[in-house]
Formats: structure tokens, C-alpha cells, sequence
């Protein structure tokens, strides 16, 4: 199943941001310019849209709570259930920080 409207990444994660109450900014730097950990496996670079207008018309499928109310039950739920253990070595603030500053002075 789908939504009514496909979001990008980038609004995703915009959306994903206001319900959690971050206020920053969302920076797209290039692929060759991404710490390693941060390098995804797969290739994203494809458009994928949705279409659930059939469902919609013949079955009257429709959301129960909006899409920010769900995100906001969703991110109320994660910080209530935190994982157990998670693997240092997806974080390293230290070279995101580095490859941020590195584009901002390629951006100048």
C-alpha cells in the first residue's frame, strides 16, 4: 500500500524532522563526498512513484490518522522503545561534521 502523494527523501526526512522537533537543515552532499558509513548499498538514484487511486476508488481504502500524526505516534513510540544495542560504527559525527565543511568551502 501507498500514500495519496509520493514525498522524496529529502521531504521525508523534513517531515520526519518537524514531528521530532528539529529545526535543521537537510544538506545533500554527492555521493563521492559521503563519510563511508554514511555510503548507502544500494543504488537510490531511481524515481519510484506510487499510485493507490484504484484501491482508493474500488475498495474506499483511506488513512485512520494523518500522516504527521503518524510520524509523531511513530517517533513518541521509537523514544519510548530505544534499541538495545547499536553499533558504534554507524555513527561518526566527527567525519559528517569534516565532509560538511569540506562541501561548504566547495560551495563558496
Amino acid at each position: 500500500m501507498g500514500e495519496r502523494e509520493t514525498m522524496t527523501w529529502v521531504e521525508w526526512v523534513r517531515a520526519i524532522g518537524r514531528a521530532a522537533g528539529w529545526d535543521g537543515e537537510v544538506v545533500i552532499l554527492p555521493r563521492d563526498r559521503l563519510p563511508e558509513h554514511l555510503v548507502p548499498d544500494e543504488d537510490m538514484g531511481q524515481h519510484l512513484v506510487v499510485d493507490t487511486a484504484r484501491i482508493r476508488e474500488e475498495l474506499g481504502y483511506r488513512e485512520h490518522v494523518s500522516r504527521e500524526e503518524g510520524l509523531r505516534q511513530t517517533i513518541a513510540w521509537e523514544r519510548a522503545h530505544p534499541p538495545g544495542k547499536v553499533g558504534p560504527a554507524r555513527f561518526d559525527y566527527a567525519a559528517e561534521d569534516g565532509a560538511l565543511a569540506a562541501w561548504n568551502k566547495v560551495q563558496r
